[in-house]
């Protein structure tokens, strides 16, 4: 049996090396084709390492977590923020709830950590409650989680950033300074320190500190107990409960608890999974990462669809040798080669190609790393491409590819081989080679329409009017140390020559997303309404451009809350009539008036239509973004401007440098996902049609060297180059003509479903498919003229000798 068994092994084995002999001596004698097809299976494989690296660690976000199926965000409607009484009220009524955690973002403008006099850059850090580490576990390297949160002055940090502070020594216990510009100095001392969060994590932050340590400000813990403060992201965690009794519980709950005015405001609470919440919608409020499963299976698609082109372009080139190869194939199929023997012939053919195809796609993809995470803003290292989980699927995609380029042509060969009798020669061509050319040239006209159709968009988006001045716009973030010197810093600012004017608000005007709830007093009626809320100086409207169409502006008597000015969309979705004669309220019943409306302009991305948008009047110091106008006409003169400006900058803040932008970039930085996906379409295009081309480039070699005693005789008998060349591109005409016929139907439904996200798009007009088809066309002509243009213009005494 056991030499039985080692004789099997040796024949295998001795079969093995004569078809890789074989399949060698194919490779040195079609060189070009080779060639062709190692390039082709090269690129698709390298997009495939790099696409599967970034998919792979897009569904596993958020799956690292342990428990992460007990845990739940709390929302409402939509958004995510809630106030300190709806946390406690959760902890002591719901029992269902095991630990439930309320945190929020520092809202320092600048902080910084201060160690033994050197200084450190606070980077990401959150404000908890002490519950924090009951919901979300996580593994502590010094110290101890317990009641690591629960004083005013502990701190936990990760790894990373203790050992960018504190070295490798045990920092538990260790003071530290963390000094902010709008809260003030913290006296600190180190309580724990955890490992440094896994890339899979959503919740992404470098330290926590207790969200006691801010009630010794005034204004914060006023605010503790108050309903309508929603500042906290709230998270639970509920064992051996349904989410959905969970949820009804607190909805029931709230509904004895909170006050009715609220309750109108926030409508029902939903609990949604934590596992969930990655490619879910971001709440208002909500600090997660987020990203759309969309677009992760659409590259996954384009990863798939280029796979599939660069197999076609090798079953086609393979199958189209069998003309040159039949008697081989005959005389196998004659001396009695069984099918089984057939395919492993076509997987050994196949198999050296797709080896030194993988061994080049890793080098591309190596060189092509920067470019991929510029493109996906992601920050893969080369050691990511050989995850244990990457490197498997990749390997499944090699061993797939040996499959598909072994067998399927061999059952082509097959299929030929009998078509003597059974097919005619017209439906084998048909069903072979030019059906997969169509293919590849449909894939190509969709992904050409797709990509034009995009940048369209991405244009109309960068250059829709937003209905306010941008040119020349500059903004800073304000700091809490020049409150009362605000008019003071506008002033100085004034002075510089080439400074036009200066306002201030609370926000950024491209990117307004405070939400406010009011009581709305009109045709004797009261409901409560809902709108985006902009805090503004009393010369906004001025400084911006921006139209009122009824009423009048802020004033200098404007008092908080007490004069309201909104945008068109807003009065006429209150039904407003006669703005003299409609009374705004906040939760306190304070009178206010809406003393004018502004004419709509752009808020936010053209994603979202225009909505409710409403104005009051702030004192300067309590707003957060200075804006600057500025008429610098190059850039020499723009530089010498901010320098000028800076000095002014100093001159009021002397411990934190200007960081300032330019209002366009702001603007522009809203569609820098679209811009990005954009490009990285127009590689994958670009990579497609390169691939095509390919397949089309030897297609055409065949087609010419089969041909060449029919263009020879042509030749003789007077036909001209022109007549020629014709004659061998007519087909392939033919062939892009239908693909783009299948593939105008697929490209427009595909963007009209895509531009469906958009509440402003371009439109998807007649000439963009003409264009690509035209695109398509030309492409292919220029592929195959080459080849076409040399079998012309040969000698046909070359074709003919041996006739």
């Amino acid at each position: 049996m056991f030499c039985n068994f080692s004789g099997y092994h040796i024949k295998l084995g001795g079969m093995l090396w004569y078809h890789l002999k074989i399949a060698f001596r194919n490779i040195a004698k079609g060189k070009w084709i080779c060639l062709i097809n190692i390039a082709g299976l090269t690129i698709s494989l390298a997009v495939v390492i790099l696409l599967s690296a970034y998919i792979l660690t897009e569904l596993n976000k958020g799956q690292s977590l342990p428990h992460r199926g007990e845990i739940f965000q709390l929302r409402r409607g939509e958004g995510a923020s809630h106030s300190s009484p709806m946390i406690a009220m959760i902890r002591e009524q719901v029992p269902e709830v095991s630990a439930v955690t309320g945190f929020h973002s520092m809202w320092a403008t600048k902080k910084q950590f201060i160690v033994q006099d050197e200084k450190y850059d606070c980077e990401e850090f959150l404000y908890a409650d002490s519950s924090f580490f009951d919901v979300f576990e996580h593994r502590v390297v010094y110290g101890n989680l317990k009641g690591a949160l629960s004083s005013s002055d502990g701190v936990v940090l990760t790894q990373r950033i203790s050992k960018k502070m504190f070295g490798y020594d045990n920092p538990v216990g260790k003071p530290l300074i963390l000094e902010t510009t709008d809260l003030g100095s913290f006296n600190l001392k180190i309580s724990a320190v955890i490992e440094d969060l896994p890339e899979e994590s959503i919740l992404r932050f470098n330290g926590i500190l207790p969200k006691k340590s801010l009630e010794r400000i005034e204004w914060y813990k006023s605010g503790l107990d108050h309903w309508g403060n929603c500042n906290y992201s709230v998270f639970t965690r509920i064992k051996n409960k349904p989410a959905n009794e969970t949820e009804d519980k607190i909805n029931a709950v709230y509904a004895k608890a909170a006050p009715g005015w609220i309750q109108k405001d926030d409508g029902s609470f939903s609990l949604v999974a934590y596992k969930d919440l990655y490619f879910g919608d971001k709440g208002w409020g909500d600090l997660l990462q987020h990203n759309s499963l969309s677009l992760v299976q659409t590259l996954g698609l384009v990863a798939l669809v280029i796979l599939i082109v660069s197999w076609i372009n090798y079953i086609n080139l393979n199958t189209a040798q069998f003309d040159v190869n039949r008697r081989v194939y005959g005389i196998q199929k004659h001396l009695g080669a069984s099918s089984r023997r057939l395919v492993l012939m076509g997987i050994m053919d196949s198999l050296p190609v797709v080896l030194i195809a993988s061994i080049f796609s890793l080098i591309v993809a190596w060189f092509a790393l920067p470019a991929f995470n510029y493109l996906l803003g992601t920050s893969f290292k080369i050691a990511d491409l050989f995850s244990y989980g990457n490197s498997f699927h990749v390997l499944m995609v090699l061993f797939i590819s040996a499959l598909v380029c072994g067998i399927i042509p061999v059952i082509i060969r097959q299929l030929r081989y009998r078509s003597n009798q059974n097919i005619t020669e017209y439906v084998k061509k048909s069903f072979s080679r030019n059906g997969l050319l169509v293919v590849q040239f449909c894939v190509s006209i969709v992904f050409i329409l797709v990509t034009i159709i995009m940048v369209r968009q991405s244009n109309f988006m960068q250059q829709s009017p937003t209905g306010y001045y941008s040119d020349n716009v500059i903004h800073l973030d304000m700091l809490s140390q020049i409150p009362d010197q605000r008019e003071a810093f506008r002033e100085e600012l004034k002075r510089i020559p080439g400074v036009l004017d200066v306002t201030f608000a609370s926000q950024l005007i491209c990117n307004v997303d405070q939400d406010w709830g009011m009581s709305l007093k009109n045709k004797g009626e009261e409901k409560r309404i809902g709108y985006s809320a902009l805090e503004v100086d009393k010369n906004f409207f001025d400084f911006f451009g921006l139209k009122l169409i009824r009423g009048h502006g802020f004033e200098e008597n404007s008092i908080k809350e007490r004069q309201h000015i909104f945008n068109q969309t807003a009065i006429n979705t209150f039904g407003i009539d006669n703005i003299d004669d409609a009374r705004i309220s906040s939760y306190d019943n304070a009178r206010g008036d809406i003393i004018g409306i502004v004419e709509d302009f752009r808020y936010k991305s053209v994603r979202f239509p225009i909505s409710n948008l409403g104005f009051l009047c702030r004192d300067p110091k309590s707003l957060s973004y200075a804006y600057i106008k500025t008429n610098a006409a190059s850039s020499g003169q723009l530089r010498q401007l901010l320098g000028k400006i800076e000095g002014v900058w100093n001159k009021f803040v002397k411990d934190w440098p200007m960081e300032y932008s330019f209002l366009d970039e702001s603007i522009r930085k809203m569609y820098e996902r679209d811009i990005r996906l954009n490009k990285a379409f127009t590689i994958a295009a670009v990579i497609l049609i390169l691939i095509a081309c390919m397949g089309l480039l030897g297609v055409s070699i065949f087609n010419v060297d089969r041909r060449a005693k029919e263009v020879g005789i042509r030749k003789v008998n007077g036909a001209r180059v022109a007549e020629v060349m014709a004659m061998l591109n007519k087909d392939f005409v033919r062939w892009v003509v239908i693909a783009f016929v299948i593939a105008v139907p697929v490209a427009y439904y595909a963007m009209h479903k895509w531009l469906e996200d958009f509440a402003y798009k371009t439109e998807l007009s007649w000439w963009i498919f003409a264009l690509a088809g035209l695109l398509a066309l030309g492409i292919a002509l220029l592929t195959v003229s080459w080849q076409s243009w040399k079998a012309a213009t040969r000698n046909p005494v070359e074709a003919l000798r041996y006739e």
